[in-house]
């Protein structure tokens, strides 16, 4: 039993670590270089550097953390410069069809709008810029709170999501379940087994007992009348019955 529980519990945290880094980093279709989605974008220079080197970004390929085109989402992603210069009172986002950055004014933001220019691997020191909700960027003065559209792609992600860790608890059950259900059956059969081999104790006893009775000179004497041999044919039928249920009963033990 403990090497099932061993054995499940490894089987199952190695599928929850999968499915939660492909659902935290997932990369897109449709663009010219691999994109991926994120929740959240590195707030200071070490968790940047271990994204960075998450998907394998280079000197050669900038690692960046921008907003998609329509400001829904943060994407990162291994950019084709190394480094790439942002320009006073401007952020940046990822044009999906063209697969290239393109410029925003931040100049009527309310706060964080940037007054000096900087290296794209200084972003996290500007979080204005990456900070994004319901289509805009949160310091706009016009960025209301109403409801983003859905987005049917993700609806249906998180769907797969649910399906794959139910599947995956109901897995985890039965292997669980497993050794208990062995223990249970096990138990079961001795006891049907007893129960058989009491019952025919008792036919093979009543059945001595009646073969007593008709062969008893004393009290009865010999009998051969049609009866009596009908019975001692029933008796016979009984111990064949007797003996094929008791090596039935040893062959499945």
């Amino acid at each position: 039993m403990h090497l099932y529980t061993k054995l499940s519990l490894v089987t199952f945290g190695t599928f929850l670590s999968s499915v939660f880094v492909l659902n935290n980093c997932k990369r897109l279709e449709g663009y010219q270089f691999p994109v991926y989605l994120t929740s959240f974008c590195p707030k200071d220079e070490i968790e940047w550097n271990k994204r960075s080197s998450a998907i394998n970004c280079s000197s050669s390929n900038g690692y960046l953390c921008l907003p998609n085109e329509n400001f829904t989402e943060l994407l990162e992603f291994c950019y084709t410069e190394p480094k790439i210069w942002i320009l006073k009172g401007y952020c940046l986002y990822l044009v999906k069809h063209a697969s290239k950055v393109n410029t925003y004014s931040c100049r009527h933001f309310k706060y964080g709008c940037h007054n000096f220019s900087y290296l794209s691997t200084r972003s996290f020191e500007n979080p204005a810029c990456i900070s994004i909700g319901y289509g805009c960027f949160l310091a706009e003065s016009s960025c209301k709170r109403t409801p983003a559209p859905i987005n049917l792609s993700n609806t249906k992600d998180e769907w797969v999501w649910i399906v794959a860790l139910v599947c995956a608890f109901s897995l985890i059950f039965i292997v669980f379940s497993i050794p208990f259900i062995k223990r249970f059956c096990h138990k079961k059969t001795d006891d049907c087994s007893n129960d058989f081999h009491h019952e025919y104790d008792e036919i093979d006893s009543n059945i001595d007992e009646s073969e007593d009775d008709k062969m008893d000179p004393t009290s009865k004497g010999i009998n051969h009348s049609p009866m009596y041999q009908m019975e001692s044919k029933f008796a016979e039928f009984l111990r064949k019955v007797k003996s094929d249920a008791q090596r039935f009963s040893s062959s499945h033990i």
